[in-house]
């Protein structure tokens, strides 16, 4: 039976944020009472959305961060006890993260971050030598780092990683930024560096990704954890469902497979994924074999005069799991039901009114987006009386009149609101920007160069008003280099990615420029070049 190689027992990581306009600090809890195991040669997982203290845990598992409390075993070492006989036994990449110095060759740089190590020269060209024709780099040794592709790139960072021969590799998101070939052949070098003995404990923000080579995994969200176990035995335990993928064209969708769940026993669940010129995406959730469901749930929606385009049997993602695991309450449900008529644009039934009523600020913001057409004084009551009540209930007033662009409704409750607290602030101003209100522009920018907020603010970006986009992107052409970078990744992490860069008429490549021997990043925004 093989050992456990990492052991963590009751992990807690917390910091203070001070605040800027207000004296005091703010505790933050990143990691609270994390526990598990990992065994010796296993391709672990940590699984979990931005922010929810992924990579503060490989900070803390790679010497790199201190504990508040709790005890992290590497090896039967405990860290804190005996740091030096850890670090020889463990190597990290923290994306595609080594670049050494560009204008020196892939060979030299890694000879330097060998002599950083305190390699022998003839221990070390050895070792360079083997993972060089190892990552099929020896051909391109002689090659300036600067000249080298993502997808070499990549095999480089992980190269130097493996120069003292790790037992454990600690790898966060190191197929962000590649592409499709990229990545198949750095997932295969990792498949191949685990089945020879390296224990490898990998993130990654893409949950296919992770599913194609995790073995074993824990769930973390916002810093507690939420499933530690097999990824076959999460699928299996959170799965009431196999899934149906449809394609349809029904006016009234919505109403239908609300009456499908109640007609056919074996249909638990649907969630409109898409909707554009009466064309549905949808997923029906089953509790049977979905190829046996095929049948039945295809002749009720033809006797409802659906019009079926495509209808296939598949089973549940990762991703499908770890959305249905993290927001399994009747709360989310509700809302996404709510969310589904709104896609539609379907008539909402007469019991959706009873929502604007609802105790969840979920809930009372999806009825509140429904209805605000059909039923728009009384939506603006709720909003209203929103406004005084929780945080949460203030936050989610403003996502709903900020995306129905009520500007003054929002100068009537701003007076009700605790705008000294840092997320309303955040928040108002998001709903500014989509009304139109250009003088949020600078605070717009500081907020998306700020790592807790950036996520956020590129989520609700492509709804900004036009007036508001124009302005933010020429604000961009002045970022210096440092901030342009830290904005692309964001971008680049976030799943619109495109349309990201399409709202802020932004073309974005990474040019090589042979006169000056440098790779430049080219930042093209209304004809200028940066």
């Amino acid at each position: 039976m093989k050992k456990n190689i990492i052991e963590v027992n009751n992990l807690y990581k917390e910091y203070y944020q001070y605040k800027v306009f207000k004296k005091g600090k703010l505790l933050t809890k990143a990691l609270n009472n994390i526990s598990f195991k990992v065994k010796e040669g296993d391709f672990f997982g940590l699984l979990g959305q931005n922010g929810a203290g992924k990579t503060t845990l490989l900070k803390l598992l790679t010497t790199n961060l201190q504990k508040t409390a709790g005890s992290i075993h590497i090896d039967g070492i405990n860290i804190e006890e005996n740091i030096r006989k850890v670090k020889p036994n463990i190597s990290w990449m923290f994306g595609v993260d080594y670049e050494g110095y560009g204008w020196s060759s892939i060979e030299r740089n890694l000879k330097l971050a060998a002599y950083y190590l305190g390699m022998k020269q003839n221990q070390a060209e050895k070792r360079i030598k083997e993972l060089l024709e190892y990552f099929g780099l020896y051909h391109k040794r002689k090659l300036d780092v600067w000249r080298m592709s993502a997808g070499m790139q990549a095999k480089y960072s992980l190269a130097a990683a493996m120069l003292k021969k790790p037992k454990i590799l600690f790898l966060d998101e190191p197929l962000l930024g590649l592409d499709v070939p990229a990545k198949e052949t750095l997932r295969n070098f990792l498949v191949e560096l685990n089945k020879e003995g390296t224990t490898i404990v990998y993130t990654d923000h893409q949950l296919q990704e992770m599913e194609k080579v995790c073995n074993n995994l824990i769930i973390i969200e916002q810093g507690n954890k939420m499933y530690d176990g097999s990824l076959d035995n999460l699928k299996q335990q959170y799965r009431d469902a196999q899934v149906l993928e449809l394609t349809c064209q029904s006016p009234t969708i919505n109403k239908i497979l609300l009456s499908l769940t109640k007609k056919v026993k074996t249909v638990t669940d649907y969630e409109i994924i898409d909707s554009n010129e009466g064309i549905h995406q949808v997923k029906v959730y089953t509790t049977i074999d979905s190829k046996k469901a095929l049948l039945p749930v295809g002749n009720y929606l033809k006797r409802n005069k659906v019009i079926i385009e495509t209808l296939n049997a598949g089973l549940l993602s990762l991703e499908d799991v770890f959305k249905k695991f993290l927001k399994k309450n009747n709360h989310h449900k509700t809302k996404k039901q709510l969310q589904g008529f709104h896609k539609t644009k379907e008539q909402p039934l007469q019991r959706h009114t009873t929502y604007l009523k609802h105790k969840h600020h979920d809930v009372r913001e999806a009825a509140c987006q429904l209805l605000h057409q059909k039923k728009q004084q009384q939506v603006e009551r709720v909003l209203r009386n929103m406004s005084k009540m929780s945080k949460p209930m203030q936050i989610s007033s403003l996502n709903v009149i900020g995306n129905t662009r009520n500007i003054g409704l929002l100068q009537r409750i701003k007076k009700h609101l605790q705008t000294r607290d840092k997320d309303i602030q955040v928040h108002l101003t998001i709903a500014q920007a989509k009304i139109g209100d250009t003088g949020t522009t600078t605070k717009l920018l500081h907020y998306l160069l700020t790592e807790k907020t950036t996520q956020l603010l590129l989520t609700h970006l492509p709804h900004f008003h036009k007036n508001v986009l124009n302005i933010l992107s020429k604000l961009l052409h002045k970022l210096n280099k440092h901030n342009l970078k830290y904005l692309i990744y964001q971008i680049e992490k976030n799943k619109h990615t495109q349309a990201l860069y399409n709202a802020l008429d932004i073309k974005y490549k990474e040019q090589r420029n042979r006169k000056t021997h440098m790779k430049q990043t080219k930042l093209i925004i209304h004809g200028k070049v940066r």
